[in-house]
């Protein structure tokens, strides 16, 4: 018996002599047992046997998958010759061959599910963690130390969470206050010092942690804000708005009004004219320039202080220190001055205000002919009169037919004033 089977069955009933099993299917055989030995019965109904009892029996020898030995008592499965085809059926899907029951035994088709069938034919653990709604970042937390040191604490009721010395702590209340107090008082006084209070001075008392308030007199503030928002239009000129005219600003800053604003550093002027129309009111000023950019505008509860020199009779000749000489009692800001003739001449007349020799007009307050007046002439920038310098007034240019009578005032402020407040 030489041909090759796909399948071999054993049927274990033992049938009489003359009885055999139901022939199997095309390409099967099946082995069964009578009382004088095994038989074989193949898929044509042909019945072989008794085996290993000599004649008719199956031969030593290698029958394909099968090796015969033993004179046909022992029969050998090739390795490898048992396919997935030739085990028995799964009885449905998704079972798997393993052992579920306890102790050791056959094996045994057991139920699963298309769950476990996509985990175990995912591609890698990342698929697996998709699958299983676990993917690290957005559907859980990854590893972090500071959260498994904070996992691990035991804390009490109303117990608040503090990291001491690098390393996370449960603390009460009472213990967090302690810590907490020197801070809270650093960031309060922190808060009050440098304040801008009116008439009221705040500091911190770090050592004894502590609010040292101080009052000052009474009294209205030297600076007030300048009003009607104002508008840059040329280093020497803005606008505010006065909506009607209803807050006379035009008579408020009038000519002679000190202003002060902000401007990579503080800067300060003196106001020549203010004239109003249509809600707005236009001012002029001496001074420093007024550049783009500034901010905090403000004018003084004082007005500009002057410096005044008489040439009385004919101005006929070149002078220096023509009119006698003015100490300066402190540091002075200088702004501008205006020059006045009480009768013209014919000609150009041109005066020149000294700061201890050194002039504090680049450009001449000059009076042309048949004129009387030149008025708010512009002081350099950033002109300061240092206290106890020499001011004089120098004739620089008389006209051919001389005026008669000149009068000079220079306007200035305190430079101290910008520091109030």
């Amino acid at each position: 018996m030489t041909a090759r089977f796909n399948k071999l069955f054993f049927d274990m009933v033992e049938y009489g002599a003359g009885d055999s099993p139901t022939t199997p299917s095309t390409g099967e055989w099946v082995c069964f047992f009578r009382p004088d030995g095994i038989y074989v019965k193949d898929d044509a109904g042909t019945i072989t046997g008794p085996l290993g009892t000599g004649g008719g029996g199956i031969s030593d020898g290698d029958k394909g998958d099968i090796t015969v030995s033993g004179s046909g008592a022992t029969w050998t499965i090739d390795a490898g010759a048992v396919t997935l085809a030739k085990i028995v059926d799964a009885t449905g899907q998704y079972k798997i061959m393993a052992r579920a029951s306890a102790s050791a035994g056959d094996w045994e088709e057991v139920s699963s599910s298309s769950n476990v069938f996509s985990i175990l034919q995912a591609a890698d653990y990342a698929a697996i963690r998709t699958l299983l709604g676990l993917v690290i970042g957005t559907n859980v937390q990854a590893y972090d130390a500071d959260l498994a040191a904070i996992a691990g604490l035991s804390p009490a009721d109303d117990d608040v969470l503090q990291r001491k010395a690098g390393a996370w702590t449960n603390r009460t209340l009472s213990q967090l206050s302690t810590d907490m107090t020197e801070l809270i008082q650093d960031l309060v006084g922190a808060m009050v010092s440098g304040n801008t209070e009116t008439n009221i001075t705040v500091t911190y008392d770090d050592t004894n942690g502590k609010l040292d308030f101080v009052a000052s007199a009474g009294g209205g503030a030297f600076w007030t804000a300048v009003p009607g928002s104002p508008t840059r239009v040329s280093d020497t000129q803005f606008t505010i708005t006065d909506t009607g005219g209803a807050n006379n600003y035009a008579s408020l800053l009038s000519k002679g009004m000190v202003l002060k604003w902000t401007q990579s550093g503080t800067k300060q002027a003196m106001i020549i004219s203010a004239s109003y129309a249509l809600n707005v009111v236009t001012i002029n000023i001496i001074g420093d320039a007024l550049s783009s950019g500034f901010t905090s505008m403000k004018y003084a509860m004082e007005k500009a202080r002057a410096v005044n020199w008489a040439v009385a009779g004919t101005i006929g000749a070149t002078a220096t220190d023509a009119a006698g000489h003015y100490y300066a009692p402190m540091d002075m800001k200088i702004f501008g001055a205006d020059i006045r003739l009480g009768t013209a001449g014919s000609g150009t007349t041109t005066v020149d205000i000294n700061d201890d020799g050194t002039t504090m007009f680049t450009t001449k307050p000059s009076i042309t002919t048949t004129n009387t007046s030149d008025l708010d002439n512009t002081a350099d920038t950033g002109i300061v009169a240092a206290e106890d310098s020499k001011l004089t007034l120098d004739l620089d240019a008389v006209a051919g037919t001389p005026g008669v009578d000149l009068y000079v005032t220079l306007f200035w402020t305190p430079n101290s004033h910008q520091y109030l407040t």
